[in-house]
């Protein structure tokens, strides 16, 4: 079985890192808070759907790819 929370996990962390954000930056970008950043990226909980989209926007990428439900990241998002 699948677990989506280390898959967005290590997406979040893909996309922070080949955009260049750290994880202050994408707080600050996106209005979630560090901890919370801080535990996506380990995995250790999911954000809700509003945080969820605020990140997604903030770090230009697809919700259903950084979710894990698409292999692959639109390279134009």
């Amino acid at each position: 079985m699948l677990d989506y929370q280390d898959i967005f996990g290590q997406r979040l962390q893909y996309a922070m890192k080949k955009r260049g954000v750290t994880v202050k930056e994408l707080s600050q970008k996106s209005g979630v808070g560090l901890k919370s950043i801080y535990g996506y990226t380990n995995g250790d909980k999911g954000p809700s759907l509003v945080k969820l989209v605020a990140i997604g926007k903030a770090l230009h990428v697809s919700l259903d790819w950084l979710c894990g439900m698409r292999v692959k990241e639109d390279e134009n998002a």
